[in-house]
């Protein structure tokens, strides 16, 4: 096969070769699971663009590769060999979904599993076409991947999203979501919520004529009418797109697999104990509960620290915390003999120094945990003041969170509310975090107190936990 260097104009012929062969299995595929229609438009438009940006460049000719065939060699190929998903990947259309699960390694080896829905139904009007392309899903996360594209050469911008149980009218919590225009919806199932029978998408989505990339001004637009769901949202989208789709519950609920832990570990003298774990095909969610009588306030166990280990030493990350669940990639698909969970930094801080002081009038802290926290501003605004605090990390974190509980009080116990715009920015070449809290104008009577839910203090002790 030729370089890639020297011949960037030619699909590798491996991939010919295999897509042939797939071609015949692709049509069978097509007839009993419905293929996203729009694969054919991202060939056409893959083609049109590269064009467009490299107008020396051969076009390239997919010969009998028919939409159905492509989308087997996007679930087989990873399979199939590494030069063939190398090549999946420069195929336009299928390119995000490779990388998808690339990043995550539950997901490539459901996609291995061949444990994917196609889906492939989409909303398309005013020249943009919005699309389900399929889900990934179990009994605790569903990923819902989606692109988005204007048919008539405009720009296109998504404003975000809104997940609800179709049947139920109910959102779905989503903490997660790529908003490029083709990546992925992280849908997570808390408590007693499940994975529903029908799943409705929106998305807002605001268009701007080609032409405006080159300076041509915009024309102004009326304000759109929105569902009420959509009202109030920043920026205002120009429309909003709606996708239901079935869920294949026989697929994919019914398959984890659960353990009892009950085993408690000790963190200079802080109890923490791991009372249960389950795995799930794309991810293992791990319980863990704090001991009341600790001196210190457990804020958390430091996600890029902990991980799932086996015999081998494979590792798994975590990658969210959620109400005292920790949730990790799974190796489902490839159960190991053994399974572990490794860490050991911990956040916490001495439970009786976590409340800040705050003198308005003169502008500066009365007290604080300790000297990582300092005033660096206050704005005063026509109804609101803006405080901006500096919150110093230690060495090496990199971590980024906002400190302060949405609730506080003035100095007669008169409880308040921060409002909407209180968040944390931090840059890549600082050692502190900013946080921004914004108030409303009130009579206060004298000092302002804030309780602190999180701060960048660790103490650390090697811990291991056996799950299987």
């Amino acid at each position: 096969m030729a370089d890639d260097r020297n011949r960037e104009d030619q699909v590798p012929a491996e991939l010919l070769e295999q897509a042939e062969r797939l071609t015949e299995a692709g049509e069978r595929y097509r007839s009993s699971i419905p293929v996203p229609d729009q694969i054919d438009l991202y060939i056409e438009r893959g083609i049109r663009d590269g064009k467009r940006r490299v107008r020396t460049r051969s076009s390239w000719r997919y010969g009998g590769l028919t939409a159905a065939a492509l989308l087997l060699v996007f679930v087989l190929g990873l399979r199939v060999s590494p030069t063939l998903a190398a090549a999946v990947s420069q195929i336009p259309g299928l390119d995000y979904l490779v990388n998808l699960v690339r990043s995550d390694r539950s997901l490539e080896m459901a996609v291995e599993n061949d444990y994917i829905q196609p889906v492939g139904k989409f909303d398309e009007h005013d020249g943009v076409r919005f699309t389900i392309d399929g889900v990934i899903a179990d009994a605790h996360r569903m990923e819902i991947l989606y692109s988005l594209q204007s048919l008539e050469d405009a720009e296109v911008e998504i404003t975000g999203f809104t997940v609800q149980d179709a049947d139920e009218g109910q959102p779905l919590t989503q903490v997660y979501l790529n908003q490029g225009l083709q990546g992925h919806v992280g849908v997570y199932f808390m408590e007693d919520v499940t994975l529903p029978k029908r799943v409705a998408v929106e998305v807002g989505v605001k268009t701007y004529p080609a032409a405006s990339a080159h300076g041509t001004p915009l024309q102004p637009k009326e304000t759109p009418k929105l569902p009420e769901r959509w009202q109030g949202t920043y920026p205002v989208p120009d429309g909003i797109w709606r996708v239901e789709f079935e869920v294949d519950q026989e697929r994919f609920l019914g398959m984890q697999q659960e353990y009892e832990l009950g085993e408690t570990v000790t963190v200079q003298g802080q109890r923490i104990t791991f009372t249960r774990a389950i795995v799930h095909p794309i991810g293992v969610s791990v319980k863990v509960e704090i001991d009341p009588d600790n001196t210190m306030e457990i804020f958390g166990l430091e996600l890029d620290d902990l991980r799932l280990i086996n015999e081998k030493g494979e590792s798994y990350r975590s990658y969210m915390r959620y109400d005292g669940d920790y949730y990790f990639e799974s190796p489902y698909f490839a159960m190991p003999e053994e399974l572990y969970i490794e860490g050991r930094r911990v956040r916490a801080f001495d439970k009786n120094r976590l409340e800040v002081e705050l003198d308005l009038a003169q502008r500066k802290i009365v007290k604080a945990p300790n000297e990582q926290l300092t005033l660096e501003d206050i704005i005063e605004h026509e109804d609101s003041y803006e405080l901006i605090f500096r919150v110093y990390q230690p060495p090496g974190d990199t971590s980024m969170s906002h400190i302060f509980q949405y609730e506080f009080r003035d100095a007669a116990g008169q409880r308040y509310q921060r409002m909407d715009g209180s968040h944390a920015t931090k840059s890549s070449m600082e050692t502190f975090t900013r946080n921004y809290v914004k108030i409303p104008k009130a009579d206060y009577e004298g000092n302002l107190i804030f309780q602190v839910t999180s701060y960048p203090s660790y103490i650390e002790s090697p811990f291991r936990i056996r799950i299987k």
